[in-house]
């Protein structure tokens, strides 16, 4: 298992994975590096076609957020067999279920980094 220093924290591969259920189902998704959230905000420029995010309503962009994200985060291979691609899931209820549970690691993630809290862990 890969573990990854933050200056006098460690990070071990599980700490950067979301779980999120939905009915009854697990999902899987990987906690982004700078590079893949970068990348992904060069593929949400690519679906707006290089258009100002005011250029669209606000429900438009949220959606190309969620599913951009979702789609470039989720394992498919930790995830349910049948879910291939959010552009492909017909289920926008799933997608933006995934999208919030992303924001909500992101955000515990962020303050647990800041804390401190992965500091003084050795090796699993």
């Amino acid at each position: 298992m890969e573990e990854i220093k933050v200056g006098n924290q460690t990070l071990r591969e599980d700490d950067l994975e979301i779980k999120v259920e939905y009915q009854g189902e697990m999902f899987i998704m990987a906690y982004p590096n700078q590079w893949t959230k970068a990348e992904i905000e060069r593929l949400i420029a690519l679906k707006l076609g290089g258009m100002p995010r005011n250029s669209y309503t606000p429900e438009h962009v949220a959606n190309i957020e969620a599913f951009t994200y979702v789609n470039e985060l989720v394992n498919t291979d930790k995830s349910p067999s049948w879910f291939k691609s959010a552009w492909t899931c017909y289920n926008e209820e799933l997608i933006q279920k995934l999208f919030a549970g992303y924001l909500a690691f992101r955000n515990k993630f962020r303050t647990k980094i800041q804390d401190g809290g992965f500091a003084g862990r050795g090796k699993k």
